[in-house]
């Protein structure tokens, strides 16, 4: 097993520990070329993990999601998942990642380059009954109305469903907060909503 599965709210997300990367990794990563996104840096290039430098780490990325969606969530195997654009963001000290979720995406990642890193899930927008409201007696992990903060190390990665809104508090380390994000896409026979049924294709 390359991870683990823990349940957030009622959601699923995978966590694995201990990539090694590389100081050649890293330096690539600070390189780059940076635009202004909402709260702080974001690399102009969406395909990071399609350089050479990052094969291995691609690969290793590739089987940790089939291991996600295969294993854990039991997605069949006739559905490949494939990363679909990839990007860096820096959080300098006093920067933030602002809240937002990937429409584009069906599984997204966040592998972090830095030590003491923490991703946040916002609550609020996830519901067991979307159309319905109750009062709740007690708070429990499918009720709790607070976000919830996964610790990262440098190495760490976090996949979860493309519907959660997730963000970066303001950073309060004296070091940048970098980490690379990636959305994926799928290949295969998909079901949708209806009779019908959709093949997708990916290049």
């Amino acid at each position: 097993m390359l991870g683990e599965v823990r349940d957030i709210y009622q959601m699923p997300v995978f966590f694995s520990s201990g990539y090694e990367l590389s100081d050649a990794q890293i330096e690539h990563v600070k390189n780059l070329q940076y635009g202004h996104n909402e709260g702080n840096s974001m690399s102009l290039s969406m395909d990071v993990m399609r350089d050479p430098i990052f094969r291995p780490l691609s690969n290793y990325v590739d089987n940790c999601v089939a291991e996600y969606v295969h294993d854990n969530i039991g997605i069949a195997h006739s559905v490949e998942f494939h990363i679909s654009s990839s990007w860096s963001n820096i959080n300098k000290p006093g920067e933030y990642h602002h809240r937002h979720r990937h429409k584009n995406s069906i599984v997204n990642g966040v592998i972090s380059l830095t030590e003491g890193n923490v991703l946040s899930f916002a609550s609020d927008v996830l519901n067991i009954f979307p159309d319905w409201t109750f009062p709740y007696f007690k708070q429990t992990k499918y009720s709790d109305d607070r976000d919830y903060d996964i610790q990262m190390n440098k190495g760490d990665m976090v996949l979860f469903s493309s519907q959660m809104i997730h963000y970066v508090k303001k950073n309060t380390r004296t070091e940048d907060r970098i980490s690379l994000g990636f959305n994926t896409m799928v290949g295969g026979e998909i079901l949708m909503h209806t009779p019908n049924k959709l093949n997708m294709m990916v290049h």
